[in-house]
């Protein structure tokens, strides 16, 4: 019995899809965002040693940080000077990157993306300011940020071209055209600070935070998560379309939790940076039983691939495991793909949102195994581990295991019948 010819030509729709796609991925002002948001992650785990610190359940270090006053100033001077100011940090790290892109010297748009920055969040114009550098300001510092950094391309182009005079050397025209459009800049900045009833300066943060406050949401989530995997079955990593735009939302949920806890306050925010560690724990698709159901399979081929990738899947790394079942592309693995991230979305975020577990707030390197990194995350909540645990091995071993068992029946009857292992049955 032949097998009826698809009406669909899949490979092609496939192949616009991608091509469509690409000029995504290197969009400059998302890669930008991306880049610069994920160089300050040594920054936020440096103020994420001193959340440690604080709260080590270990009574011989309690006492010693209460009868040593200067331990903890020296801790809150770190986790001040990291979370406190991480808005700051995030118009430098994006400004500088963009700058990079754009080919431009970054030190003039970095830096007079910093001044408009602090223009814009002191409370007061007087000497002693005192400045809202936190994630309260993240959205206004990705706006400065990229705005400058294409005002002051925009300045360069034109300078360029511009023609030269005889009485001006030539030296002298970028940077005349620099200085006035910096004052032009810091003087919008100013306009927009001392005159908000007649900008929409307020209204816009206004809007920032309500958008902040619905793709926090839990059918958010839910959505976010399950369209990273269908991007992943489709061949395009998710992380690189919708996590550039998703990463500053999510890094600045975690940092204002951090901030509360700091400050003696429940954590607010569930869906954040950290909250992936129960959706994608081993991996996109949550994939560490496939790869132990596959280094115990009767094909040679599906074992040496399970055998390959088991020791990865343990730190948070199955790309390969993706691209050598395959995955991706294959309608059977797509399934148990897209429906496991789901399942652990919404699991994790009812348990959050009931108060079962702690929203993370403490930022740990990612190759960490995931139920370490929950149980730290959290401030050493057992429930954290215990969460973490049924997301990354029960609920993902219920789900694979039948798709993988037809899966090996189709290997081994390729392999019986001398078909190519390399190509889906």
């Amino acid at each position: 019995m032949t097998r009826q010819p698809s009406s669909l030509d899949w490979p092609a729709l496939l192949s616009d899809l991608m091509e469509r796609a690409a000029p995504l991925l290197d969009e400059p002002h998302l890669e930008s965002m991306r880049d610069g948001l994920t160089s300050l992650t040594p920054v936020l785990i440096l103020g994420s040693l001193a959340l440690l610190l604080r709260e080590l359940p270990l009574l011989p270090w309690q006492r010693m940080v209460t009868e040593h006053a200067w331990i903890a100033r020296w801790l809150q001077a770190l986790f001040k000077l990291t979370f406190g100011c991480f808005s700051l940090y995030v118009v430098c790290a994006v400004s500088l990157r963009l700058a990079q892109r754009k080919t431009i010297q970054p030190a003039w748009p970095t830096g007079l993306a910093v001044l408009v920055f602090g223009l814009l969040t002191i409370e007061r114009l007087r000497p002693a300011l005192a400045a809202r550098f936190g994630p309260e300001n993240l959205v206004l510092a990705l706006v400065v940020a990229l705005l400058t950094v294409e005002a002051c391309a925009l300045s360069v182009a034109d300078a360029q071209v511009s023609p030269e005079t005889k009485s001006t050397p030539r030296e002298w025209h970028p940077v005349v055209a620099r200085a006035l459009l910096s004052l032009a800049i810091i003087g919008l900045a100013c306009l927009a600070r001392l005159l908000p009833s007649l900008t929409a300066f307020n209204t816009l943060l206004g809007l920032g935070d309500h958008l902040v406050s619905l793709l926090s949401s839990g059918p958010a989530c839910v959505l976010t998560e399950v369209a990273h995997s269908l991007l992943w079955v489709l061949g395009i990593d998710g992380n690189l379309i919708l996590g550039s735009a998703l990463q500053p939302l999510l890094t600045g949920n975690a940092v204002a939790n951090g901030l509360a806890r700091w400050s003696g306050q429940a954590p607010r925010w569930i869906y954040s940076d950290l909250f992936r560690v129960y959706v994608v724990a081993g991996g996109s698709g949550t994939t560490l039983p496939l790869a132990i159901y596959l280094s115990r399979s009767r094909s040679q081929r599906l074992r040496q691939a399970g055998r390959e990738n088991l020791r990865a899947g343990f730190f948070n790394r199955n790309e390969s495991l993706i691209f050598d079942t395959p995955i991706i592309f294959n309608p059977l693995l797509a399934v148990p793909f897209v429906v496991v991230t789901g399942l652990n979305a919404t699991a994790a975020y009812v348990a959050h949102a009931l108060g079962w577990v702690t929203p993370a707030y403490i930022y740990l390197p990612r190759a960490l195994p995931a139920p370490l990194s929950a149980w730290l995350s959290t401030g050493y909540d057992v429930r954290a581990l215990a969460l973490s645990i049924a997301t990354w091995l029960v609920i993902p071993a219920i789900v694979w295991l039948p798709f993988f068992k037809v899966w090996e029946r189709r290997i081994l009857l390729s392999e019986r019948l001398g078909g190519d292992e390399g190509t889906q049955p």
